[in-house]
């Protein structure tokens, strides 16, 4: 399982890479089944990143609560997305892109 705390290290009690990602861009707890606003959005931004970082889709499902199927669907919208330059994707992957990096630092 990929997990965070402090910058680099990895710990079985650590927080997973999902909920730091999450908490850390200001979108909050997305694992509940709610559609409604931003959040699949959100989700979606958040799984491509993680998919980014060389997570398996299998490992993003279980830190999201999700289906593996699920998750490779909605990085598979959420690239479109990108590719279209909806504006509030592209914010969002920046916007978490950083907070990746600021965690590698």
């Amino acid at each position: 399982m990929k997990i965070v705390q402090g910058a680099k290290e990895k710990r079985e009690d650590a927080q997973p890479l999902f909920d730091t990602l999450c908490s850390r861009a200001g979108f909050g707890d997305l694992k509940p089944n709610d559609r409604s606003g931003d959040k699949p959005l959100q989700r979606q931004a958040v799984w491509c990143v993680m998919r980014e970082q060389g997570v398996t889709f299998q490992e993003i499902a279980k830190q999201s609560h999700r289906t593996h199927g699920t998750v490779i669907v909605g990085v598979k919208r959420f690239k479109d997305y990108l590719s279209m330059n909806y504006r509030e994707a592209v914010q969002m992957h920046q916007n978490i892109t950083k907070v990746v990096q600021d965690e590698k630092e």
